[in-house]
């Protein structure tokens, strides 16, 4: 089909064959980018290679590597172990619980009145013994099973409940107090009943280790009071839990993160090396097959018969070699994409002359063999006048008018798509016909 709008169209097999003919450049583009990566690919292992640390390195780093991981795991034991307990305390603890503003708080309080009797005893020394009679009733009221039973009726465990209670007692005021908080008035009231009849349980024991005295046991009624300095002791407890979660997650996060020395193998990959090269051949091949590619799209120039017809609507009468080609690939490509191979100028002649409408014959064009052409066309009884380029050639001019045809003669490789476009042009304003186009392969 004529191309209307003289545009080149490009066809897949002339790109492909555009880039096969340049084969020798192929083959020296891949060769050398092969040769230069594999090059540098080879003393870049090399190089590595040298930098691979040692077998002794290589324990330190192992040895290393175990000691940080034993002691990332000891301290993430022992924080879980101490965010648990902590956690297990500020979920348990009364004490925690309490309201600063609001704390009930009771205290019983016992005495030891000064007896003269035993303390001025006749023609005898003095006989009192208050503070052991004191320690006495602190030892037996904060005893492991008082405190117990204690905490089991309060529902509590005994480490819990110490917080709780407070003694005090003094030798100088011969008393012993106690002091319990709670965070209800009724668990106030309850804990204080229970201690009481503690406090009267101890009298018969202390008379029995101590000896005889006289005691007094004085109770206080549960107040609500205010005490302040629980606000910084929980704040501290609170604190304490989330900086140990945040210990935690920190020594967990360390130990994630620790990985386990490795190293690049110090002798030289033969793989990557081959690898690399083959990737240079690829890239120098496709750089030569880029540059024929571009130069098929950009030079504007005739590349075959086929895109000749394309291009300019002129058939194409036959095809002649330049010069025949010694080497076998170039051969054996010219024959597979279909070029002509042997000359055939009779044949050509004869197809020339059977498309011209008169004898006269004008031939032109930007190829050679022109003259060889005219000799067969003479023989076939034609009168074709040989007088080079119609565009630059004033004798061409000159004969135009005079001619029945016009026989194109052009050149692939050398001739350009807009020459053969102003030549027809040219023919077309004498009104004399183009018959076709004898085209020169190289």
């Amino acid at each position: 089909m004529e191309n209307q709008n003289n545009e080149q169209v490009i066809f897949v097999k002339d790109l492909l064959f555009a880039a096969l003919y340049q084969w020798r450049r192929i083959v020296a583009a891949a060769l050398l980018f092969a040769v230069a990566l594999g090059v540098f690919s080879l003393f870049s292992e090399i190089r590595k290679s040298s930098l691979a640390p040692s077998e002794q390195e290589k324990q330190a780093a192992y040895e290393q590597y175990e000691q940080t991981k034993q002691l990332l795991t000891t301290q993430l034991e022992t924080a879980e172990k101490l965010y648990a307990s902590q956690k297990e305390y500020y979920k348990s603890s009364v004490y925690v619980k309490l309201d600063p503003y609001h704390v009930y708080q009771a205290t019983i309080e016992l005495t030891v009145p000064v007896n003269p009797e035993i303390l001025y005893a006749i023609n005898a020394a003095p006989q009192d013994n208050v503070g052991a009679i004191l320690y006495a009733y602190k030892a037996y009221l904060s005893s492991d099973p008082v405190i117990a039973a204690v905490a089991k009726e309060m529902d509590l465990e005994a480490k819990y409940l110490w917080e709780l209670i407070h003694f005090g007692y003094s030798e100088a005021t011969r008393s012993l107090s106690m002091t319990v908080n709670y965070t209800t008035q009724e668990g106030a009231q309850k804990l204080l009943d229970l201690f009481l009849v503690y406090f009267q349980q101890a009298q018969q024991q202390v008379k029995d280790s101590a000896g005889d005295h006289v005691s007094n046991i004085v109770v206080s009624s549960v107040n609500e009071r205010i005490d302040q300095s629980l606000t910084s002791t929980q704040s501290n407890a609170k604190t304490h839990l989330e900086n140990l979660e945040a210990e935690v997650a920190a020594v967990q996060e360390a130990l994630g993160a620790l990985s386990e020395p490795v190293f690049t193998s110090s002798s030289v990959s033969v793989k990557k090396v081959v690898l690399l090269a083959a990737v240079g051949a690829v890239l120098g091949s496709f750089l030569i097959a880029g540059i024929a590619w571009l130069g098929y799209i950009s030079n504007g120039k005739v590349y075959s018969a086929r895109t000749l017809r394309s291009a300019t609507g002129i058939r194409v009468l036959g095809c002649l070699p330049v010069k025949e080609r010694k080497n076998a690939v170039d051969r054996w490509l010219r024959k597979l994409e279909g070029r002509s191979t042997e000359p055939q100028l009779d044949v050509i002649a004869a197809a020339v002359r059977n498309c011209c409408p008169g004898k006269k014959l004008l031939i032109t064009g930007d190829a050679t063999q022109q003259e060889a052409l005219s000799q067969e066309l003479q023989k076939l009884g034609l009168q074709p006048c040989v007088c080079g380029n119609l565009l630059d050639n004033t004798q061409a001019l000159e004969a135009l008018p005079s001619c029945d045809a016009v026989l194109l003669v052009e050149s692939c490789g050398s001739s350009q798509y807009t020459q053969i476009l102003q030549t027809a042009e040219r023919v077309a304003d004498q009104n004399k016909p183009i018959i076709g186009c004898v085209l020169l392969e190289g």
